[in-house]
């Protein structure tokens, strides 16, 4: 539910941006305006409504040690989904080792491509180490972003959190509730964790355009 403390080299900016428009957002205006009637408007007029979900099933991992993510996307309107980009970013001190099912590992972000039939689900597993930390970071976190369309800003994103053991101890944990797959409106009423995804999407959209830029 935290960001660790420290970034990737060119993400640090994105996510410092995103959370801070995402906590300034909620203070000011409570979740986003995407809502369930929105959703709704989409089923009826034939488009897919995804849903994203992401957990390693634990809450604590020891520097060394690896951790095997489950991301779900869901489709929940009436329409297929094709195409779908699927990212996962994990934090500076992890690195993936494993991604199954078709999935490209670079600079630290897992991506997928996927169909989702209306009413479907498909999931994916990634395996990521987590490195030395040094003591300092205490909480390390992964966002996963579905887009359906690579030039677009993603339709839902979610996260997902774990204590890093014998790490100095970070502020106290506020209560929540189990991983669940979330909207990106839903998603972002979580205060922190809706930051930690606003942050990834910002630097998920920079990482696109300076590809661009570069071609």
């Amino acid at each position: 539910m935290v960001a660790a403390a420290r970034t990737r080299t060119g993400y640090a900016a994105g996510l410092l941006a995103g959370a801070a428009v995402a906590g300034a957002a909620l203070a000011v205006a409570g979740p986003p305006a995407r809502a369930e009637g929105t959703a709704e408007g989409a089923r009826q007029r034939g488009e897919p409504v995804l849903t994203v979900g992401v957990t390693d099933g634990r809450d604590a991992i020891a520097p060394g040690e690896e951790t095997r993510y489950t991301v779900s996307v869901r489709n929940e309107g009436s329409a297929p989904a094709d195409g779908v980009v699927v990212s996962q970013s994990v934090p500076a001190e992890a690195h993936p080792v494993d991604a199954g099912q078709g999935g490209r590992t670079e600079e630290g972000v897992v991506t997928w491509r996927v169909h989702v039939a209306p009413g479907g689900e498909v999931t994916r597993t990634a395996t990521v180490r987590l490195g030395p930390t040094g003591g300092e970071v205490w909480r390390v976190a992964t966002t996963v972003c579905a887009q359906t369309d690579p030039d677009h800003p993603p339709v839902a994103c979610a996260a997902d959190a774990n204590l890093v053991k014998g790490a100095a101890a970070g502020p106290a944990p506020a209560a929540a509730d189990p991983p669940r797959p979330t909207a990106l409106g839903t998603a972002a009423a979580a205060a922190v964790p809706g930051a930690l995804a606003a942050g990834a999407v910002l630097a998920l959209l920079l990482r696109a355009r300076a590809r661009r830029a570069a071609r």
